[in-house]
């Protein structure tokens, strides 16, 4: 089997396990099962993984080389978050592709080694929003390799099947009090007026939170006594979103992972224009001036769900052939990378040196490097 590092964030954000999710069924499906490693990019470990998490730490696993690389979704694909990794890279001359990667930077600073990786590395660049690809074009020369597809996290689930029917309606709650998740707006009066009025309809609602921080806010509005879908581990959640007909809410990727699964996502109290994410061309979407429960229920009650399931089944099956095509070299590219790679000339001292003149540096000063 093919050694991959996926680059990505584990028991951070749900969505990134999510998008990476759908970048692994996507690879797999194309070259068959692999050993995935994971290049963990929590904000408490990286950068500098000296060997505490149970996955690749340059530092620590200095004999291994993987056979490829795949940079999966958007967090720290530049930056002080992969520094440390893409030095390994060049050093190491393993190959990479970046697949489904986005930005919610209007002008990010994207550092020295992350432009030689694109340049001189990547296979192919595949971004999951135009923003980010024009970005990337302005220095990365080929512009071949660069591509605007839709989120792959539209294939995090396996097995896809149709719904033919509207009783099982899914919440994502999301607070307003988190850093870097917030909404902008206090939406819980608006959450708890839906549920009600859906459960007045005779529709099963389950409340969905993908932090531990929604967890203890939701029981909060909703009460202890109401059951919360939430787990630390995401792959629980994409279990769960196989019994739900339609999923509404403002988390992105809970309505997509629900839609990777059959299922219809209903976005609500979002902006289009700062999303700029991918798979919203079979996603219902109400826009973020749209946060009264009424309008959100009239748009669940209009929604044929059997029609809109076959829809986003098909769609799906049509994202996967966009990848397939763009990724059909993918074999010979991980052979190309396992012919050409070496072991890394820096030692463990010059790594560890490295790791502590990062971790001395304030986040984001040390982008400018």
């Amino acid at each position: 089997m093919k050694k991959i590092i996926y680059p990505t964030t584990i028991n951070f954000n749900p969505g990134d396990e999510i998008i990476y999710m759908g970048v692994r069924n996507c690879v797999e499906k194309i070259i068959g099962i692999t050993t995935p490693i994971y290049w963990n990019r929590h904000p408490s470990i990286s950068p500098g993984n000296q060997g505490f998490d149970n996955s690749f730490s340059p530092s620590r696993d200095k004999d291994f080389l993987p056979s490829y690389m795949v940079f999966s979704g958007s967090p720290s694909w530049y930056g002080s978050g992969v520094w440390d990794l893409n030095q390994w890279l060049l050093d190491t001359g393993t190959r990479c592709s970046f697949v489904g990667i986005g930005t919610s930077e209007l002008n990010p600073k994207v550092d020295k080694s992350a432009k030689r990786v694109m340049n001189e590395l990547a296979d192919v660049i595949l971004c999951r929003d135009a923003h980010t690809a024009d970005i990337i074009s302005k220095f990365v020369d080929d512009k071949s390799k660069i591509h605007v597809l839709p989120c792959p996290s539209i294939m995090s689930s396996k097995s896809p099947f149709e719904r033919t029917s509207k009783k099982i309606i899914g919440l994502n709650y999301q607070g307003n009090d988190m850093k870097w998740q917030e909404t902008g707006v206090n939406l819980d009066d608006c959450f708890k007026e839906l549920v009600a009025e859906l459960r007045n309809k005779n529709y099963d609602v389950r409340i969905f939170a993908h932090f531990m921080q929604d967890l203890v806010e939701a029981e909060k509005v909703f009460g202890r006594s109401e059951p919360i879908y939430f787990s630390s581990k995401p792959t629980d959640l994409q279990d769960w979103f196989e019994e739900v007909d339609v999923m509404v809410g403002p988390r992105l990727h809970g309505c997509l992972g629900c839609m990777a699964t059959g299922g219809v996502g209903l976005l609500s109290h979002t902006d289009i224009s700062v999303r700029r994410q991918g798979a919203l061309d079979v996603m219902k979407v109400l826009l973020g001036s749209s946060s009264f429960a009424g309008d959100i229920l009239k748009v669940i009650s209009d929604i044929d769900v059997a029609t809109e399931s076959k829809k986003i089944i098909t769609y799906r099956e049509e994202v996967f052939h966009m990848y397939k095509e763009i990724l059909l070299n993918l074999d010979e590219w991980i052979s190309t990378s396992e012919k050409v790679q070496k072991h890394p000339t820096s030692t463990p001292k010059d790594i560890s040196n490295l790791i502590h003149k990062i971790q001395r540096v304030p986040y984001g000063v040390y982008r400018k490097f």
